[in-house]
């Protein structure tokens, strides 16, 4: 897949984009991005692969919310606020039963965005504290 990635990068790029791409997603933004669509449904099929563009497809504007694998873009990377919320009551749930153990969250959420990742390990260290 390497050779079609770069191409896609090359022609992103060139036209003053930016392109991320991770595994088999590939993320476009930029100004006037959506005209890069078409180019690069054709190196990609070109290259005789078949994607669900229907499934897959998706168009993000600035004011949406964007999310992609699982990671929010909006204003710089990081765990979606949902996510977040989520691990945080999973260790208040954990609080009640027994020391909090979040490591596998906190590291997920530190790598992603670190700073996050430090509000969910204090927020844990002060579960435990107050045990």
């Amino acid at each position: 897949m390497d050779p079609v990635w770069r191409q896609i990068k090359e022609l992103v790029e060139s036209a003053g984009c930016q392109c991320s791409i991770w595994v088999d997603d590939v993320v476009i933004s930029g100004d006037n991005s959506e005209l890069l669509i078409e180019p690069v449904k054709k190196l990609i099929n070109g290259r005789g692969l078949k994607i669900g563009w229907k499934d897959k497809l998706d168009i993000m504007r600035s004011r949406d919310r964007q999310e992609v694998t699982g990671c929010s873009l909006n204003s710089a990377i990081g765990v979606p606020k949902r996510k977040r919320i989520e691990y945080a009551r999973k260790a208040i749930e954990k609080a009640l039963t027994g020391k909090v153990d979040a490591i596998g969250h906190i590291g997920y959420t530190s790598y992603i965005n670190p700073l996050q990742g430090k509000q969910l390990s204090k927020l844990v260290d002060s579960i435990n504290a107050s045990k």
